[in-house]
Order: structure tokens, then C-alpha cells, then sequence
């Protein structure tokens, strides 16, 4: 087929793409040469051909590449740009993004990019012959691989998946004359190189016709939405959560807030956001206005300064408060920047395509309710970027599960499951091709992940599929149905970690990476738990130890606290026991609420996070459930030592937890050697630990319990005296010289107050003082 063919399919795309407002997406499948000059084609063609007069904004995705040579125009503005900065494409409009799959292909690289484009725009997917993509090695999957024993193969189901689906909605728009067509898949072996012909005079057969620009006006639902912002302002304080789909103009409308706002009356008016361009489209509001002026009323300011100028004011610093784009901030963050002002309003997307989203809708709202008990929390579901209907947004949410909560709880033929019943309920694994199988489970299961957790994204539906170490339980019921259908109640997600060889040599799996972990010199990704034990207490067998870790428990609401998650445990426990794998673990953000069902499992403590999780707010909690005799003794030496640890960190590094119950969870598994209710003669394991951080091997805050008790130093506060008041008897170990480790000593009993340790003394941070601890613990070894 010769370049008029193809750029005759090309202009009828996009021609009813423009006309209808919805984006296109053309797939150009072949080799890297081929897709590149056939984008070129695109491009070339499309923008000769747009009407709009303006600057045409390119975005193109992939490893950076001297792209100038042949896209380089006066009304060409292109920016290049790596998969892992797509956060920054958030809240700006591009009129084409290309993708290269095989820079890396995820799946929140597609979410993120296709909602960049407005109605009449469009998106270009490069990617291998599809016969072979499936195979492809994927730069991708690298944060799918990790660390582990041998190099597992990925499954590639994930783009079999789309290929499948990408397929039959190009061939449904094909054979329906009714249908917006608006997907396109070209291939190499379809339209050969010699088909573009000179590409730099690939003009189109006649100009495309221009979007029809009517006049803005806000729809009912947006003006809503700044009739509430408006009225906010009038109260002492409160709070407003707007939330909406990608191109649903929550931007917009809160920059029309602020210029109604501003033109009535002097407020102080502050913006912030993850970064400033995702606030590009209210500051370009206010920038329209003709009777408003930006400088006198309203201004954006970056997160990590807002805070540091909230803490040194007096008062409010400003009289309202904008945050865009809030999922993507940490959900600690959030709780923060509601404290900033009297008044402030909160905009975030309903999909969480950048990470917390739904930590946002779980968490966030109650935390924003203890604070403003009657915040008021809206939403935009018309869309503006694209017209009602654009086959793009209905085929990405499909693809990526996004449309979740419109299928809850779909029917699944229970004869294609094995699984052993108890009562009404059904524990099955389900291996991830009946998923790749059985389209209608996988969306139950994946939505109901999405449903019950706080962090999930689009790329948790490719490690789902395509990553071979998780293993998968459904708990499902068929009663009060057919017989012959299910419905899907409960989802474990597990990750197969350790299962190292002590003796093996390899840099890439043995003994010399489990050396390099302990010392603290490497922490690659991957066997979180057994890892992270290995790092705090140098003992090799936990990642030499074959072990299920739980990643994800998830229940429908109306089926909680009925044993579902329990039923669903004990099929993963039987499932270790009949491989003999030594123990099985969990991590997650620990709340006070959880620790009976933890404890019920057998689980043990092994390790407590000192700082807040990013997404959940929470410390992270490692529990450890042994299930043979040399797991039971690790498990046991662990919980021993987080006993001994707990009272020391309560005071200067846990402040808003009562340790009480943890403590007295933590003492059931430690191993026998309790003197009253605390640990005494610890001086080996604690100078040991002592030793482990001057080398760098672990932090301050993981050696400041052994440091106080070879110190002699007790924490302030009642409370942690009394937890650790039969260690004074002990007295301080001969090791610890207060009078001439001055740094050390105060910062045992000041830290984490950097500031003030760091005025005392004179120096420039946390980092030089860490540095004058060390120096003084090695002088004081050698004496």
C-alpha cells in the first residue's frame, strides 16, 4: 500500500476524532525502525494538517534520543521523556504523546499520558511485532524481577491481554458503521517502510477539519463546584474534596474559584501540588482574567516549603487553601496540609494512576473528618477534555480495570475451579492463566483489590498477571445461586521469597549478596521481609529460609469478620507446610484494630517501622508465623529483640503510639530469658548492634536502643521509665563513657531534633552528626 492509503486511513481517524471531540490512538506494531518512521508519518501528516493556529505540543516517551533531527518545526514544542517521569505530565495538555513499549511498557505510563490528551488529540503506541511481543523482554519488568534465587522467566500475559483486547475493539469499530472509530492498529508487514514515501512531503489529501471551538462556559456540575469553594470562604473553617476522572475540569474549576474570589475581595490564596505543572490549568485560568491580579492575591507554592512556613508562623498563612492532584501526595503529607489554613479544598482523581489513590478515598477522608467534621466532598462526572463516549477512555478503563466498581461481584462458572469447601464457603488457588482465561475473574479479583487497599495502581495488574513468584486465593460462595456460578468474597496475593543456597558462590543469588545485604552495602529490591531481616540482624537464614510473604488480604465489606481472611489463611499455611517452606510473614501499616487478627494466625512481631509509610499514614509492621523449628527460633530471637527495643523508640521515635498491646503481643513469641517484664544482660547483642552501625551497616535509629543501654541512658516520659525500670539494676555497661562522648550522649537524648543537636553543637545537620557519633564510638572501642 502506498503513503496516500495509508495517510488516507490516517485522515479519516482523525478527521472523526476531531469532528466527534474524542482522542485517537493509533498502534504502529513492527521494527524499531519501521515504528519510528511511521510516527514520523503521523505526525508530520497530522500536524500539517491541524487547523488550530498554535503551537503543536508533541510529548514522546521512551529512552532519550536526538528525536530534533526530524520533528523539529517553529510550531513543533517537543519534549522527550523517560517512563519513570511521567508523574510530571499530570494536569498539562498535549496534542500528541507517542509511546515506546519498548522502553517499558506499563501500565501507568498509559494511564497517565492518554489523559494528558484532550478530545481531537492523539495518542501513538510503538511496539514490537505483536506475534513476538509477548516475549519480549521488557525494561519494564525489571521492577517486577527483583532479587531472587534464579532468574525467573516473566509470563507476558499482560500483553497478550491487550493485544487480544486491542484487537477486537479496533475490529468491533471496524464493523460497526455506528461506532466511534477511533482506534487504529497498523503493522509493518501491512504498510511497508516504502509506504510513507518522502515523509517530509507527506501532506495531507485535504486539511482536516478544525475542532469546533465553542465559547467555555463551566458546566453545571463545575459551577457547583465553585459555588461551594466560594461559599467555603465564608465559613470560620472547613474543607471540600472534589474528585473526578481524568478530563472531568476539576482544574478549571477551581481556577475559576479563585478568580471569583479574587475579584470580590483581598484573600490570600495559596496552590500547591506535587509539582507545579500539574497546576498548570488554574494558574491559566487566573492568567485569562482580565479583572484579576495573580500577583496581589493568589500564588503556588511547593509542598515541602508550605510546611516549613506553616511551622514558623504565628497564624494562618493564607485565608485558603488549593491542593491539585492530591492522591499523588503521601497520605502523612495530606494530614499536614490540612492544618495549613482555616479553609482549604482538596482535588484528586477517583483512579489512583499515580499511587494512593485509593489511600486517598480510604484513609484520607477520615483523617480530613476528625479535623473538619462536616467537609463536604463532591464530584465531576461529565466530561470536558473529550466528549461523552470517546472509545479511547472506555478502552484504557477496560484494559486497566478502572471501571471496577461498575462490575462488582461478577458470576464465575464454579466448574472452572478446584477447591476444597468448608460449610458455604470455598478457598481456591487460582493460577494466573485461568485469570488470563476468565476475564470476568480477573476483573472480581483485581477490583476488589482495589476496593479493600489503599495503594493500588494500574501497574499492579501486570505484576498480577505477569510476575511468577505471587501466588493467588479466591474465597467465593455459591449460595442462594446457581450451582454452577460463584462469587468472589475474599483475594489473598502472595510473593514467594528466600530459598537462597548458603553454599552458592554467584554475585547474582549466594553467599557473597547475603555477605553484602548484612553489611549494609547493598539493598536490592525484592524478598522485602526476609531481607529486611537479614539487614537488621545479619543472620543469612532468613533469606536462605523458602517462605510465603502475604502482600494482600482483601474482603468484601459485607463478608468481614466472618472468617473469610482466616479461611484463606489456612489454605496459604497448608500450602507451606506441603512445600516445606519454613515460615510465612506480612507487612503492613500497622493499626491498633489489626493486631487481633494478626494474633489469632500465630503470627508473631519481628519488626516495626520508624517512620510513617508513605501511602498509608501508618508504621509498617512485620509479622513473622514459623512453621518449622529453625523458623520458630528466628522468629523467636526477633521478637526478642524488638521487646527489648520497643520502650526505647517509644518515647523519641513512635510518639503517637500506646505500645502497650504491642508489647505484650511481642512478649508471647520471644524466646525464654525475660528478667520481670523486660530483657537484661543484652551487653554481647548490643555491642554487636553498636559495632553494625559505626560500619554503616544499620542506622542511628536502629542502634539507638543498644546505644541508651550501653549509655545508661533512659528515654524521657514516665511511662517508657516504667517499661524498662528493671534494666536500671543493670546499670550502665563499662562500655559507655558519657563525659567524653558528648555528641553521642545528647543525641540519645534529644534525637530526632536535628535542629537543635545540630545548633548545639555547631554543625550542619543530621548527616554531620551522625558522622561525630560514629567518630566518637570508634575512638572509644581503640581506647
Amino acid at each position: 500500500m502506498n503513503s496516500r492509503v495509508f495517510g488516507q486511513e490516517l485522515d479519516s481517524l482523525l478527521a472523526v476524532a476531531g469532528r466527534q471531540q474524542h482522542r485517537a490512538c493509533v498502534v504502529l506494531s513492527g521494527s524499531q525502525g519501521w515504528c519510528e518512521r511511521a510516527a514520523q508519518f503521523c505526525i508530520e501528516r497530522w500536524r500539517s494538517g491541524d487547523q488550530a493556529a498554535r503551537p503543536w505540543q508533541l510529548s514522546w516517551i521512551g529512552e532519550p534520543a536526538d528525536r530534533a533531527g526530524y520533528l523539529s518545526h517553529e510550531d513543533l514544542v517537543l519534549q522527550v521523556l523517560r517512563p519513570a517521569a511521567l508523574k510530571s505530565m499530570l494536569g498539562i495538555d498535549s496534542d500528541c504523546v507517542v509511546i515506546d513499549a519498548r522502553a517499558g511498557f506499563s501500565p501507568d505510563t498509559l494511564a497517565i499520558a492518554a489523559g494528558t490528551l484532550a478530545g481531537g488529540a492523539c495518542l501513538i503506541l510503538l511496539t514490537p511485532e505483536f506475534a513476538h511481543w509477548p516475549d519480549y523482554d521488557d525494561p519494564d519488568y525489571q521492577r517486577y524481577r527483583a532479587m531472587r534465587p534464579q532468574r525467573y522467566a516473566m509470563r507476558g500475559h499482560f500483553i497478550r491481554r491487550f493485544i487480544l483486547q486491542l484487537t477486537q475493539a479496533a475490529e468491533l469499530q471496524r464493523s460497526d458503521s455506528q461506532s466511534a472509530a477511533s482506534i487504529s492498529v497498523f503493522d509493518e508487514k501491512q504498510f511497508p517502510a516504502s509506504a510513507f514515501g518522502d515523509i517530509q512531503a507527506a501532506h495531507p489529501v485535504a486539511a482536516l477539519p478544525a475542532p469546533t471551538k465553542k465559547p467555555f462556559a463551566l458546566t453545571d456540575e463545575q459551577q457547583q463546584v465553585v459555588d461551594a469553594i466560594v461559599a467555603l470562604t465564608q465559613q470560620s473553617e472547613g474543607s471540600l474534596i472534589v474528585e473526578a476522572d481524568r478530563g472531568r475540569g476539576k482544574s478549571v474549576a477551581l481556577g475559576y474559584a479563585a478568580k471569583q474570589l479574587l475579584a470580590a475581595a483581598p484573600l490570600k490564596i495559596l496552590v500547591t501540588a506535587s509539582h507545579r505543572r500539574n497546576v498548570g490549568n488554574v494558574l491559566a485560568v487566573l492568567e485569562e482574567a482580565q479583572n484579576v491580579s495573580i500577583e496581589c492575591g493568589i500564588e503556588f507554592i511547593a509542598i515541602d516549603q508550605l510546611i516549613i512556613d506553616t511551622a514558623h508562623a504565628q497564624a494562618p498563612i493564607c485565608d485558603l487553601l488549593l491542593v491539585d492532584e492530591a492522591a499523588s501526595i503521601p497520605l502523612p503529607v495530606l494530614d499536614q496540609l490540612a492544618a495549613v489554613a482555616p479553609r482549604s479544598v482538596f482535588a484528586t482523581t477517583l483512579h489512583g494512576y499515580e499511587g494512593s489513590g485509593r489511600g486517598f478515598a480510604l484513609r484520607f477522608k477520615a483523617q480530613l473528618k476528625r479535623r473538619f467534621p462536616d467537609y463536604q466532598s463532591m464530584a465531576l462526572r461529565q466530561p470536558l477534555r473529550w466528549s461523552a463516549g470517546d472509545a479511547v477512555e472506555a478502552f484504557f478503563h477496560r484494559l486497566l480495570i478502572l471501571d471496577g466498581e461498575e462490575t462488582r461481584g461478577p458470576l464465575i462458572p464454579a466448574n472452572q475451579l478446584s477447591a476444597v469447601s468448608a460449610d458455604s464457603l470455598t478457598v481456591s488457588e487460582i493460577d494466573m492463566q485461568t485469570l488470563v482465561d476468565n476475564e470476568p475473574l480477573l476483573r472480581a479479583i483485581f477490583t476488589l483489590l482495589v476496593d479493600a487497599h489503599y495503594q493500588t495502581r494500574p501497574s499492579d495488574l501486570r505484576q498480577l498477571l505477569d510476575a511468577p513468584y505471587l501466588r493467588l486465593w479466591i474465597a467465593y460462595t455459591s449460595e442462594g445461586q446457581d450451582e454452577n456460578v460463584i462469587d468472589v468474597i475474599g483475594v489473598l496475593l502472595a510473593c514467594e521469597e528466600g530459598g537462597f543456597d548458603a553454599k552458592a558462590k554467584t554475585a547474582a543469588a549466594g553467599e557473597d549478596l547475603l555477605t553484602d545485604i548484612a553489611a549494609g552495602r547493598r539493598r536490592p529490591q525484592g524478598n522485602l521481609l526476609a531481607q529486611s531481616m537479614l539487614g537488621a540482624s545479619a543472620d543469612r537464614r532468613w533469606l536462605e529460609l523458602s517462605s510465603l510473604r502475604v502482600m494482600r488480604i482483601a474482603v468484601q465489606s459485607q463478608y468481614r469478620r466472618q472468617g473469610v481472611a482466616s479461611a484463606m489463611l489456612a489454605a496459604l499455611k497448608q500450602h507451606c507446610l506441603d512445600r516445606d517452606m519454613a515460615y510465612w510473614s506480612s507487612s503492613f501499616g500497622f493499626d491498633d484494630s489489626l493486631q487481633a487478627f494478626w494474633q489469632l494466625q500465630g503470627a508473631l512481631p519481628v519488626q516495626l517501622g520508624l517512620h510513617l509509610e508513605r501511602a498509608s499514614g501508618l508504621r509498617n509492621l512485620m509479622v513473622v508465623c514459623p512453621l518449622a523449628a529453625e523458623a520458630r527460633q528466628l522468629a523467636a530471637e526477633r521478637a526478642r529483640q524488638l521487646l527489648a527495643d520497643l520502650p526505647y523508640w517509644s518515647c523519641r521515635f513512635l510518639p503517637e503510639l500506646d505500645i502497650t498491646d504491642l508489647l505484650a503481643w511481642t512478649r508471647s513469641g520471644a524466646e525464654p530469658g525475660l528478667a520481670g517484664d523486660v530483657l537484661i544482660g543484652r551487653v554481647m547483642e548490643d555491642r554487636s548492634t553498636v559495632n553494625r552501625f559505626t560500619a554503616d551497616a544499620i542506622g542511628f535509629d536502629r542502634a539507638y536502643p543498644a546505644l541508651c543501654r550501653l549509655f545508661g541512658v533512659l528515654p524521657d516520659g514516665e511511662s517508657a521509665k516504667q517499661l524498662i525500670a528493671a534494666a536500671e539494676s543493670q546499670g550502665p555497661d563499662p562500655f559507655g563513657k558519657p563525659d567524653i562522648c558528648p555528641v553521642t550522649v545528647a543525641c540519645l537524648r534529644q534525637a530526632p531534633d536535628w535542629g537543635a543537636l545540630a545548633r548545639q553543637f555547631g554543625l550542619s545537620g543530621r548527616r554531620a552528626l551522625i558522622s561525630a557519633v560514629k567518630a566518637e564510638l570508634i575512638a572509644l572501642s581503640r581506647d
